[in-house]
C-alpha cells in the first residue's frame, strides 16, 4: 500500500518496508535451516542488505524526498561515509561470515572484523537523514530506530544486527503514515480555492 500510494519523489522511501520484509524472510530461512545449505545463502543475503544496502540507500532515498536544498545537501553528504562503510562491509563479507546461534539469537560475525567505530558511522548514515527531514513521520521513524539501536547494543549484543533490523522493520509501518500525509498535502495544494471552484454567475439585468 505504501509503494502504491507514494509519489515519484517518495518511491524509494516507500520501498523500505518491502525491503525489510525481504530481509526478515531471509532471516526466517536462516532460523529454519540453522544456517545450513540455502540457509547460509539466506544469511549472506540478510547481511548484504543490512551492511551494504542501507547506509547508501537511506541517504539517497531521503535526498530524493526532501525539497529544501540545504537539507538535501546535508542528507546526500551521508552517502559518502555510507559508501565507505558499505565497501568495508562488502570486503568483510567476501572474506567470510560466521552465523552463530550460541545465545539463542542470531549473530552475524564477519571473519574479518572492522573497527567498532564503523558501527556508529553506519548508524549515523541510516538515522541522520531521517532526523534531518522536515516531515514529522520520517523524524519519528529516525527517533525509533535510534532508540532501538541503543537498546540492541545494550541488551542484545553481540546479536545487535539481527535484533536492530527486526525492530526497524516493525517501525517502518510509520512510512505508511508518511506517504498518506504527503498525499493529503498534495491533494490540498491541488484543490481550487472556493471562489475559484465555481464560475461567477452573471448578474441579472
Amino acid at each position: 500500500m505504501t509503494v502504491r500510494r507514494a509519489g515519484k519523489a517518495d518511491r524509494m522511501l516507500a520501498f523500505i518496508p518491502l525491503i525489510f520484509s525481504l530481509q526478515q524472510a531471509l532471516e526466517g530461512f536462516v532460523w529454519l535451516t540453522q544456517a545450513a545449505g540455502c540457509g547460509r545463502d539466506a544469511g549472506y543475503g540478510f547481511a548484504i542488505i543490512a551492511f551494504c544496502l542501507w547506509p547508501l540507500y537511506v541517504p539517497v532515498a531521503s535526498w530524493r524526498s526532501e525539497t529544501d536544498r540545504r537539507l538535501r545537501a546535508f542528507m546526500l553528504s551521508f552517502a559518502l561515509p555510507g559508501g565507505v562503510v558499505a565497501a568495508a562491509a562488502a570486503w568483510a563479507l567476501f572474506v567470510g561470515l560466521k552465523i552463530d546461534f550460541a545465545t539463542n539469537k542470531i549473530q552475524y560475525l564477519p571473519t574479518t572484523r572492522y573497527p567498532l567505530i564503523f558501527d556508529y558511522i553506519y548508524a549515523a548514515c541510516v538515522i541522520g537523514p531521517f532526523l534531518l527531514h522536515r516531515n514529522i513521520y520520517l523524524r519519528l521513524f529516525g527517533c525509533l530506530i535510534l532508540v532501538f539501536f541503543g537498546l540492541s547494543i545494550l541488551l542484545f549484543n553481540p546479536a545487535r544486527y539481527s535484533v536492530w533490523c527486526f525492530f526497524a522493520a516493525i517501525s517502518s509501518i510509520v512510512l505508511y503514515f508518511f506517504v498518506t500525509s504527503r498525499n493529503g498535502r498534495a491533494r490540498g495544494a491541488a484543490a481550487p480555492a472556493p471562489e475559484e471552484a465555481h464560475e461567477i454567475e452573471p448578474q441579472k439585468i
